[in-house]
């Protein structure tokens, strides 16, 4: 909560685009986006490499507390000095498929 609605001094939000290119970088898996800084992920279920079982491996790699941090560290490089409006809460949870 809070990560996509945080903004720069111009105003400008981070957005859903961003935090999953970053996520998708952290994970080093392709990402593909439109121009849209609020596009959707254009994968489908099937191809989708997060909630793909073949990618387990990768992310299995990523401990949470690490991927939490890198996209903590992005927005508050995004944000830079501009002033926090709103709390920013995020939760990593791994989905084993069960």
């Amino acid at each position: 909560d809070g990560i996509t609605e945080a903004e720069d001094s111009a105003l400008s939000l981070y957005g859903e685009s961003r935090l999953l290119a970053t996520l998708h970088s952290q994970l080093q898996i392709p990402f593909a986006s439109s121009a849209s800084s609020n596009s959707k992920l254009t994968s489908s279920p099937q191809s989708d490499p997060i909630s793909s079982p073949q990618s387990n491996s990768t992310i299995s790699s990523q401990s949470a507390e690490t991927l939490v941090n890198s996209i903590l560290s992005d927005v508050q490089s995004f944000t830079q000095d501009a002033e926090q409006n709103d709390d920013i809460t995020m939760l990593c949870i791994r989905y084993l498929g069960k």
